[in-house]
């Protein structure tokens, strides 16, 4: 499929507010893809280069857009204070821009010049990633590059949720969402959409299960609520049991020879946030597994330490002063 293809189905679903009208639109979206593209669809609509807990940041900001877009930007994204609409216009005002897209680029194409763009570090990488971004929006036409400046920048705004994409996969199928606890059933155990879109389309429905694997996070279970007591025992029944709640941090832990990733009910990656907990399950925890639970830090009575304060401990930097 080509990225022409794809930024028309984006500015489809950035104009409706109608979830079941984007159910369909990404059906119709999904239809039209191989399973590779598939794969990459599933990612590319949310503004990812991967499922939630691996896609690499761009780290891009406005100002450095502003440079890789050239002649003309600064004063036009004044007036529109969008850049993606802002590569849009200068696309259609300036003919050097016109005669250099070539509207045929694939989405595979696209993905791997926005991954190079992501992965672009060390010295000098933001000099590089100025001169990636100016190369790929060159061979862009308006609207494409629109949708692509929107994705690297983070402000791709389509609106729905992984649920609204497996309704989709279902919709594709069938013509509705019968399908999807099915789907669902997949994503549960491995909680990456693009990989659940890619066998979707291969196997043409829904064949075979999926299995638990290392370093994919399985989807946590989240509580469900109920109006009283009453609702909750009659649920349980014919036993139920009850015990404190201890409010701590939901982590799920992929242990293999040793190596320990974590990660947090969003699935985001939060390994490097908790060195001493790695240590710890890599020294107690002799088999590869994937385990789960609240994390709650203690205190240094032996005493788990109130919510607040083991919240804390959720940080990107000085993490080795608050882990003592």
């Amino acid at each position: 499929m080509r990225f022409a293809e794809l930024a028309e189905y984006l500015e489809k679903l950035e104009g409706t507010a109608s979830r079941l009208e984007m159910t369909r639109i990404l059906a119709e979206l999904f239809s039209k893809t191989n399973p590779q593209d598939a794969r990459l669809v599933a990612y590319m609509t949310q503004g990812r280069l991967g499922p939630a807990y691996k896609s690499p940041d761009f780290g891009v900001a406005d100002k450095m857009m502003v440079r890789a877009l050239g002649e003309g930007a600064d004063e036009l994204f004044k007036k529109t204070g969008d850049l993606g609409k802002t590569v849009e216009e200068l696309k259609s005002q300036f003919s050097s821009y016109k005669s250099q897209a070539s509207h045929n680029l694939s989405i595979s194409q696209v993905y791997k010049q926005l991954v190079d763009i992501a992965l672009a570090g060390g010295e000098g990488s933001q000099e590089l990633k100025i001169k990636l971004i100016g190369e790929l929006v060159n061979q862009l036409s308006g609207k494409e590059a629109k949708y692509a400046v929107k994705m690297i920048l983070g402000k791709l705004r389509t609106g729905f949720s992984d649920m609204t994409v497996l309704d989709a996969l279902s919709w594709m199928i069938g013509g509705d969402k019968k399908l999807r606890p099915e789907i669902e059933d997949l994503y549960n155990i491995r909680a990456d959409l693009g990989e659940v879109a890619e066998k979707v389309k291969r196997d043409k429905g829904v064949k075979g299960k999926l299995g638990p694997q290392m370093g994919v996070p399985v989807l946590m279970a989240r509580c469900e609520r109920e109006t009283s007591a009453e609702e909750i025992w009659e649920r349980v029944k014919p036993a139920g049991a009850a015990e404190y709640k201890l409010d701590g941090l939901r982590i799920q832990a992929h242990v293999q020879n040793s190596k320990v990733t974590l990660y947090s009910r969003g699935l985001e990656n939060v390994t490097a946030m908790y060195p001493d907990v790695c240590e710890g399950l890599a020294k107690q925890i002799k088999h590869n597994c994937i385990v789960e639970g609240e994390m709650i830090a203690v205190g240094r009575n032996g005493r788990f330490l109130p919510f607040q304060e083991t919240v804390q401990r959720k940080r990107k930097y000085n993490i080795s002063e608050m882990a003592g």
